[in-house]
């Protein structure tokens, strides 16, 4: 499930910008052009001096109808400029990380052996009393 959600969100993130900043625009963070971006601002930064000033809060951008070119992202970036510096994680990153280990854990659950199944075919050996499966032949050791 988590790695649909992923998958959504990088489908949505290449439509539209979805933003949140903090009440001092200080920090914010956001998913766009395939990332989950995390921005801050520089030190030397002052509220007065900067022309563009985003509201506090959430916001929700299109790129415009249709979108020219889409530059994703697609390795970790940091990029800085006069009024922010902000880290960018691809999500191709969390869902290749959620789906290697939901592929780990369905295959370790698919190879699991159920008791009093053959432990080579998994046939059902209720009842039998023969030492060997009569599915595959393989012989039969009791646990004690």
């Amino acid at each position: 499930m988590l790695c649909v959600l992923v998958l959504v969100a990088f489908v949505f993130s290449t439509q539209r910008h979805v933003a949140w900043h903090s009440a001092r625009l200080r920090h914010g963070a956001g998913l766009a052009l395939g990332a989950l971006w995390y921005a801050w601002r520089p030190a030397a930064w002052r509220l007065e001096t900067d022309r563009y000033l985003p509201e506090p809060g959430w916001t929700i951008a299109s790129y415009g109808d249709p979108p020219e070119t889409l530059n994703l992202a697609w390795w970790v970036e940091r990029r800085v400029n006069r009024a922010w510096e902000w880290l960018g994680v691809p999500l191709w990153m969390p869902f290749l990380l959620v789906g290697v280990a939901t592929g780990m854990l369905w295959r370790r659950d698919r190879h699991r052996r159920t008791p009093g199944h053959c432990a080579r075919c998994g046939y059902d050996l209720t009842g039998n009393v023969s030492g060997r499966c009569p599915e595959c032949g393989v012989e039969i050791t009791q646990k004690r």
